[in-house]
């Protein structure tokens, strides 16, 4: 029995199946049974540590002598069986509480994905040059999302980007605890000639809530054209064939190309289930309908006070990307297809990192919705 215990004592802290099987034969019934008192004071006088590793701390009280008559005594191998990761964490000296693990940091070395601050007229050059391959083809873009994500505040961002300077088209509210939007709006964005346009549009539509916001169904309806411009969102009850506001003539500009769901990073893990069923529910019809579908994380700089010193720390910032991870992982979307933003909202001067960060998302929807177009195009004559 000594030497048994004095050859665990050797590899006391080592974590081996060598070690377990020896614990096996040192808790064997017969050695137990034959040894009880010799084992019960050197255990707990010279091996403490084999109580706290097996956590066992009332094993010697379960199997004394006194109680044997009507207790069964550890089988064979028992503890061979028990592997390391099953068992629990060995206290530490301090307090007898585990040992804290050391929290990830806050900031990566290396930016997970590359951004070049540097070249923003390169990628505002590329979306003023863009042309659909299609003549007289025209990009829609569908913003959806909870309410107050901030979709009416990334148009003006982008029309104040693509301008050169700060634009409110789209209307925006702080106070309100509802869905701002009420109407199904359509905003085209003017080049340096106010006659014409960028050939992308955006609708702008009420927002996403649990009891009172925009219907599914009538954002089904948009996707496939049927909604016109300036339909009041009616919560209770969805657009129908025959009301004035019903398309029933869709020709391939009504049509939506790319659905961009927007969320907010600050509060995006209190988004409510019912929401993001709603978020999962538009998803799918317009996954059935081939839409390329993108996410824009706005309010960056609100979720991350580092991210709101200095915005070339958000592909840094480890907090955002489990943020973008999170929503990655409840509604499908991959995160190469997640784009965060921050929004003009408090400035009165444009800048060149918020630009930048406005500019990303929006060339890669450009890049999809044409690729969309194209596809369907070459699938069905006269859809795209």
């Amino acid at each position: 029995m000594l030497s048994s215990l004095s050859s665990i004592s050797a590899v006391q802290h080592t974590h081996t199946k060598a070690f377990f099987e020896a614990l096996s034969k040192v808790f064997s019934p017969d050695n137990i049974l034959s040894r009880g008192q010799q084992f019960s004071t050197l255990a707990k006088n010279s091996f403490p540590f084999l109580s706290r590793l097996m956590n066992c701390q009332n094993f010697l009280e379960a199997y004394s002598p006194s109680t044997w008559s009507h207790q069964t005594p550890p089988t064979p191998g028992f503890f061979a069986q028990q592997t390391p990761e099953l068992l629990p964490s060995r206290p530490s000296a301090m307090g007898g509480k585990k040992s804290k693990q050391p929290e990830p940091p806050a900031f990566l070395d290396k930016p997970w994905r590359e951004i070049n601050w540097d070249e923003k007229q390169s990628d505002l050059q590329y979306v003023k040059n863009y042309k659909p391959h299609i003549k007289d083809r025209q990009l829609r873009i569908l913003l959806h999302g909870p309410v107050g994500a901030g979709k009416s505040s990334f148009i003006n961002s982008v029309k104040s980007v693509l301008k050169g300077r700060m634009c409110r088209v789209a209307l925006v509210d702080n106070t309100s605890h509802d869905s701002f939007t009420k109407k199904y709006t359509t905003y085209k964005i003017e080049k340096e000639n106010p006659s014409t346009f960028y050939p992308f549009v955006f609708n702008d539509i009420m927002g996403l809530d649990p009891s009172k916001g925009v219907l599914v169904d009538d954002i089904k309806l948009a996707l496939k054209g049927h909604v016109k411009d300036n339909y009041v969102f009616n919560p209770e009850h969805k657009l129908s064939d025959g009301d004035q506001y019903y398309n029933p003539e869709v020709n391939p500009n009504d049509k939506v190309h790319v659905l961009a769901c927007v969320v907010p990073a600050d509060t995006s893990s209190q988004i409510e289930d019912e929401v993001i069923r709603k978020v999962l529910e538009i998803r799918k019809v317009a996954r059935e309908l081939g839409f390329p579908q993108v996410a824009i994380i706005t309010r960056i700089d609100k979720a991350c006070p580092e991210i709101s010193q200095d915005l070339k720390n958000v592909y840094k910032s480890t907090y955002l990307k489990e943020k973008m991870e999170q929503f990655s992982a409840e509604v499908g979307i991959p995160m190469n297809c997640i784009f965060p933003v921050k929004n003009y909202s408090e400035e009165i001067d444009l800048n060149d990192d918020v630009d930048s960060l406005v500019l990303s998302p929006l060339r890669h929807i450009i890049d999809f919705g044409e690729d969309f177009m194209n596809h369907k195009m070459n699938q069905f004559e006269g859809y795209a």
